[in-house]
């Protein structure tokens, strides 16, 4: 019975991480809004004076290279997965 565990407990592990990339609006809030405002738009106080841009209507390809490729999105970039990652570029880029 006990070698069902492990098997069962990595079997849910990997079929729970999809389903976050199923809501990218909750990794947007839970990710981006902190420092891009509300729906990534570049409008909120803290956007502002951080002079962080607005990332809603950018191609999915370049959000993706903008999180990897810049040191200021270095912990969120190790933090999500690709498939995370590709959900919030997807959703962005269609706000």
């Amino acid at each position: 019975m006990r070698s069902l565990a492990v098997p069962f407990l990595v079997l849910v592990a990997f079929t729970s991480a999809p389903a976050l990339a199923s809501d990218p609006a909750a990794l947007v809030k839970a990710n981006c809004s902190g420092c891009h405002g509300p729906g990534g738009k570049g409008d909120s106080d803290a956007a502002v004076s951080m002079k962080a841009p607005q990332i809603t209507g950018e191609s999915a390809g370049t959000i993706v290279a903008a999180v990897k490729g810049s040191s200021a999105h270095q912990e969120t970039a190790e933090a999500l997965s690709d498939a995370d990652l590709k959900a919030i570029a997807a959703y962005l880029s269609e706000q």
